[in-house]
């Protein structure tokens, strides 16, 4: 009988020893998921705010590429309003030197032909100069 007794006690003793390794190991496991969520969690925000840098980044990129692409565009407009000014001038200069050789000719045949063909080479000058001060005022 008091082998059944210490055999008895030998068994009670080691259910508390299993109940207390479960436990230990119930909480132990516990910690162990504890930590790899916090690790998840962490990994997680951190893929995130690498995203968001990246995504700033490439913002800030098309911004500076829509800078460039709007200066080229300016640029290329100024380039177009100087030749269209300068093709003006050109016109100007041509009219000036055709409104002054008619009326060299109307002056030296002393004819009132050549002389209405230089007012009305005069009168197609104040119409370019007047169309070229619409083009640069608009």
């Amino acid at each position: 009988m008091a082998q059944k007794v210490r055999a008895k006690r030998i068994v009670n003793k080691a259910e508390r020893r299993a109940k207390k390794i479960a436990v230990e190991a119930e909480s132990h496991a516990k910690d162990v998921v504890s930590r790899a969520k916090r690790k998840a969690e962490s990994r997680a925000k951190d893929v995130m705010e690498k995203a968001n840098r990246k995504a700033k980044r490439t913002i800030e990129e098309a911004k500076i590429r829509a800078k460039v692409t709007e200066k080229k565009a300016e640029r290329k407009a100024t380039n177009s309003a100087d030749q269209t000014k300068r093709k003006v001038k050109k016109s100007v200069q041509e009219a000036k030197v055709k409104v002054k050789e008619t009326a060299g000719r109307a002056v030296s045949h002393g004819s009132l032909a050549a002389e209405a063909k230089g007012d009305e080479m005069m009168d197609k000058l104040k119409e370019a100069g007047e169309k070229a001060r619409e083009v640069f005022t608009d």
